[in-house]
């Protein structure tokens, strides 16, 4: 018998596997996000990361029958809210982490370019209009 793999263990594979890709734990060492005994911090934060891919928040994971308890409520607030972990080096060292394997995809005399859009204006139709970041900048520029 062929057993069944449902849409959300392929996602959390290619999650492991990015993960591993991307040397997760090692930029997390690096940023000085380290715990000195218990459950690593590397599954503390695959922990949240797979929530966020299964659309549950940590209270419906902890009552879940799925949950193994290996990881308590208290233990995940205090990892997010530790003030020695160095947050912003660890999205640096992870954007240069992604820049660098996307370079690795694109040909050497293509112009990289990295957008990262946090604006809260909403852009319906962004999606169909080619180039519309830079009309809206030139728009931008024009009225200064």
């Amino acid at each position: 018998m062929i057993p069944q793999i449902s849409s959300f263990e392929k996602s959390q594979n290619a999650i492991f596997s990015a993960m591993s890709e991307l040397k997760i734990a090692r930029l997390l060492h690096n940023s000085n996000i380290r715990k000195s005994c218990g459950i690593t911090v590397f599954k503390i934060f695959e922990l949240l990361i797979l929530l966020v891919f299964k659309h549950k928040n940590l209270f419906q994971h902890l009552t879940s029958k799925h949950n193994d308890h290996s990881i308590s409520k208290n233990t995940v607030y205090r990892f997010l809210s530790n003030p020695s972990f160095n947050w912003k080096r660890f999205l640096l060292l992870l954007s240069v982490r992604v820049t660098t394997e996307f370079r690795k995809l694109t040909c050497k005399n293509r112009i990289s370019v990295l957008i990262l859009d946090d604006s809260v204006t909403r852009r319906n139709r962004s999606k169909v209009v080619e180039l519309l970041a830079k009309a809206m900048l030139k728009c931008f520029i024009d009225r200064l």
